[in-house]
């Protein structure tokens, strides 16, 4: 599960991550791809750039902006090996971890206790 607020940028950061990614980013909402939080930053995955790099967007109470992050480069241990799908260094629990903890509480997977 991940965080439900919603990173809604102004125009010309639209525009802007347009250009960057070459071509339309639509409406100018980007859910906040992190686990759920109700205070602090929120990030939204715009779209991949270069090897290693990804273009967000970036929510604090007081502004949004576009900034350019390096991929987390945190792996799964075996055997899936499923890369996390956020930046370097972000806050909270990699993206597996989430989807493993919400998984043992419904009752699938290993290690579910009932």
């Amino acid at each position: 599960m991940r965080c439900t607020d919603r990173v809604e940028l102004p125009d010309v950061l639209v525009e802007a991550a347009s250009a960057r990614c070459g071509g339309p980013l639509g409406d100018g909402w980007v859910r906040c791809d992190l686990a759920p939080h109700e205070y602090g930053t929120h990030f939204g995955l715009i779209d991949s750039l270069h090897y290693g790099h990804a273009l967000w967007a970036k929510r604090t109470e007081e502004d949004a902006e576009l900034v350019e992050l390096r991929v987390c480069d945190a792996a799964r241990p075996s055997p899936s090996r499923d890369a996390c799908c956020l930046f370097a260094d972000h806050d909270g629990r990699h993206t597996w971890e989430v989807a493993e903890r919400l998984s043992r509480r419904a009752g699938a997977g290993p290690g579910a206790t009932r």
